[in-house]
């Protein structure tokens, strides 16, 4: 939270680059002379501004938004992270399908199988099989 005596600009920057540079939440309280100009400049990082001299209880409620806000936040990215990771996985495997039917003039449904089975008989991912595949593959070439 960044509440004192700073000069308008200085404290919307601080306010700012804190936001960006350790990816946390800022609540900004700020007079209201400089509230819409605040609320502007302020719109792009994860910074709330509130109208100063502060009441204890808006206080309390916009620190409570904040908190709130910053979970949903986590668990967005965690979600997102999650789904990045599955895509990746994905593309590899059909990398690897193409290399077998490519190889061996395979179908794709033989090669999914392969890669399937392969993953079954040595108790592993098929991601797993896939990167030793397509390692071994390039080693070859």
């Amino acid at each position: 939270m960044i509440s004192g005596p700073l000069s308008g600009e200085s404290c919307i920057q601080i306010a700012n680059e804190v936001a960006a540079v350790f990816q946390i939440p800022v609540l900004l309280a700020v007079p209201g002379e400089l509230y819409d100009q605040a609320s502007y400049q302020c719109q792009e990082h994860r910074v709330f501004v509130i109208l100063s001299p502060l009441q204890k209880l808006m206080t309390m409620q916009a620190i409570a938004l904040i908190e709130k806000f910053s979970d949903q936040i986590r668990l967005l990215e965690k979600q997102i992270q999650k789904e990045q990771q599955k895509f990746k996985d994905e593309k590899m495997i059909n990398l690897c399908k193409l290399k077998l039917i490519e190889t061996y003039h395979w179908s794709e449904e033989k090669a999914h199988s392969f890669i399937g089975k392969k993953a079954m008989d040595h108790s592993c991912t098929k991601v797993y099989v896939a990167k030793v595949l397509l390692n071994r593959h390039q080693a070859n070439t």
